[in-house]
């Protein structure tokens, strides 16, 4: 193992990430423990400070003055594993629904389950776009570790004025039936008789559109 591995160590807690010193390694600079960063697999995760590797030295160096045992080493927090992470903005008209997400540093990046139950907790369920979603999780994949971006990824379709619809009745409406007594053929009235009922048999069209 190269001597610089040895001396310039990473590792994780929780979503922490430290580095450790040997205290034999006297000689460490600022720019050693930037290039071993850069080279680990926490490269991606957000530095505490922009000066933190300066001030790792520096504090190193006056851990060293009181620690005794060379095999020991200076550890100290300088970045953190960011997930990543997204909302969706519903538009005033409630027509397009827009996906504005932070790539991650370090952490978990964006997947297609995210996305889906995102869009489904803002009550998105119609006019998804489903290559927009796969596109979104691509380009998450390959943008600048905490970089932004948006994406429109559901559109609704816009109401057209339609047309009134007209129906034409095919049998006597009863409620315009009038009621009067009906003439028998010897010139008579009865009484009794007020017309035919209107009727119609079972499947009969009752209406035409």
């Amino acid at each position: 193992m190269p001597e610089s591995s040895r001396a310039i160590q990473f590792e994780r807690s929780a979503n922490d990430v430290y580095v450790s010193v040997l205290k034999s390694a006297k000689d460490t600079t600022a720019e050693q423990i930037k290039t071993a960063f850069e080279m680990s697999r926490f490269a991606e995760a957000l530095l505490v400070d922009e000066n933190v590797f300066e001030q790792v030295i520096k504090n190193f160096k006056q851990w060293q003055l009181s620690e005794q045992t060379p095999s020991s080493r200076y550890s100290e927090r300088i970045a953190t594993l960011e997930d990543a992470r997204l909302y969706v903005i519903i538009s005033d008209d409630h027509m397009t629904a827009t996906l504005s997400c932070d790539a991650a540093q370090g952490g978990t990046p964006i997947e297609r389950q995210d996305v889906l139950e995102a869009l489904k907790g803002a009550g998105v369920v119609a006019g998804i776009k489903r290559k927009m979603v796969d596109k979104v999780i691509n380009h998450a994949q390959n943008v600048e570790p905490g970089s932004h971006f948006d994406a429109i990824i559901a559109r609704g379709v816009t109401a057209k004025n339609g047309h009134n619809a007209w129906f034409e009745r095919l049998v006597d409406d009863a409620r315009q039936r009038v009621l009067r007594p009906q003439a028998r053929e010897d010139g008579t009235v009865d009484m009794r008789d007020l017309g035919e009922q209107v009727t119609v048999l079972e499947g009969d069209p009752l209406l035409r559109k």
